[in-house]
């Protein structure tokens, strides 16, 4: 089992937060989550780790990792 980098798991906690508190407007958003969606989620091997998991989730996932690069 691979772990988690604290540093990765506290943006993963984070990027979702800021999401849900509105500081990103639509368009950002949609910006994000096509970039996550084309790339994020298959180079942090997200659908793998987080397969059990939904697209939404999985695209904020995608986004958390991202920001931790």
């Amino acid at each position: 089992m691979r772990s988690t980098p604290p540093t990765r798991l506290r943006h993963s906690t984070t990027n979702p937060s800021l999401r849900r508190m509105d500081l990103f407007s639509d368009a950002e958003w949609a910006v994000l989550s096509r970039k996550s969606k084309s790339h994020w989620i298959g180079r942090h091997n997200i659908a793998s780790v987080n397969g059990m998991f939904g697209a939404e989730v999985r695209i904020e996932e995608g986004v958390a990792y991202a920001y931790a690069d």
